[in-house]
């Protein structure tokens, strides 16, 4: 099947700018005069760039070659913003991969199948797929991207082979899923689990079905306690000018009869007493008159609070926020039965 030929004699398509480059080099045209998509896909990105892997795939399709069949890896955005159906998405029995993005956006895909030969899933692979309800893994997958199945509110389950790895929580972020089911045990998923902490995790996952029991994904995990104290007034900030950036927060809070103001340094995210507080917006503004201090913000509302997280280490109780918890987790902590040993005592908020 030569596809070029056919292609240079298709009515109706135009070759832009991008093509007529494309098709001008000898690897190319011999690609498409032996159908050797792999090669195909791979020209494509090596002389034009990942991009414009779709606009292939675009060019195939209006000749009524379905590449999916043939690929044993999907390439990086080669269904980009393309809508297949069903049934067109019937993949090579032996694939291997699919590759970043590939299916990004395809609006009219329901239900997918991903054969025994499929090891890795990439990142964003299935996401903006907004009528995706089902996807069936191989038995042998083993690793899924971040935001893999992202924005598909109509995927609200799905069911990991025992094959993975390791299981990211951030693969399903920004997804309809609720309910993971695992081929494995309880044990074996904990193992497997990356995430060290929930704080801050962009998931609406709460059952997790293993084949010995059934538990809240919360149970896999043991974070301290986040505090939602009630707002008495709103709150201000006033960013001082200098090398740490310093913020005087108005706040306060009275929580279980105990009135007390916090404040977030940019440099730290952490709530400690070297902080400056004050419990109304009048005695912050007199503060910064008085001590004519020079701001690169001047005091601005806000009625959105912070997250805190109350730790209770072994010189005292500290209150987090939950950027600096994130970053402890990345940078320090092994796991939340860490913390309270390595808290250094500077964080203490009351002995």
């Amino acid at each position: 099947m030569k596809l070029l030929k056919e292609y240079m004699q298709f009515p109706g398509v135009k070759l832009d700018d991008d093509f007529k480059e494309f098709l001008s080099h000898d690897t190319v045209r011999k690609a498409f005069q032996t159908s050797d998509f792999e090669e195909l896909y791979k020209l494509s990105t090596e002389y034009v760039g990942e991009y414009f892997n779709s606009k292939l795939s675009s060019l195939l399709l209006s000749l009524d070659i379905n590449p999916i069949k043939y690929l044993t890896v999907i390439p990086s955005y080669s269904f980009f913003y393309i809508d297949l159906d069903d049934d067109d998405v019937e993949f090579n029995p032996q694939l291997k991969a699919i590759e970043n993005n590939a299916f990004y956006s395809n609006t009219a895909i329901t239900l997918v199948s991903i054969p025994d030969s499929c090891k890795y899933i990439e990142n964003f692979a299935f996401g903006n797929c907004h009528n995706l309800k089902e996807i069936k893994l191989g038995n042998n997958v083993e690793q899924l991207g971040w935001s893999c199945f992202f924005n598909d509110n109509k995927l609200l389950s799905i069911t990991l082979p025992r094959s993975m790895q390791s299981i990211d929580l951030s693969t399903f972020s920004g997804s309809g899923i609720t309910e993971i089911q695992y081929q494995g045990t309880s044990d074996e998923f904990a193992q497997k689990l990356r995430q060290k902490t929930l704080i801050g995790s962009d998931t609406k996952v709460k059952k997790i079905i293993c084949s010995d029991k059934t538990q809240d994904l919360k149970e896999y995990f043991n974070d301290p306690e986040l505090i939602q104290p009630d707002i008495v007034n709103s709150t201000g900030f006033f960013r001082i000018k200098g090398y740490h950036s310093y913020t005087l927060t108005v706040r306060k809070y009275d929580p279980k009869s105990d009135t007390f103001g916090f404040g977030w340094t940019s440099n730290q995210g952490v709530v400690h007493s070297s902080e400056i507080t004050f419990t109304s917006e009048a005695e912050a503004n007199n503060f910064i008159q008085k001590a004519n201090l020079t701001g690169v913000e001047g005091l601005r509302k806000t009625n959105k609070p912070y997250s805190l997280y109350k730790v209770n280490t072994e010189a005292g109780p500290c209150y987090l926020t939950e950027q600096y918890i994130n970053w402890l987790f990345v940078n320090t902590v092994t796991n939340n039965r860490d913390l309270n040993k390595k808290l250094p005592s500077r964080l203490i908020v009351r002995p």
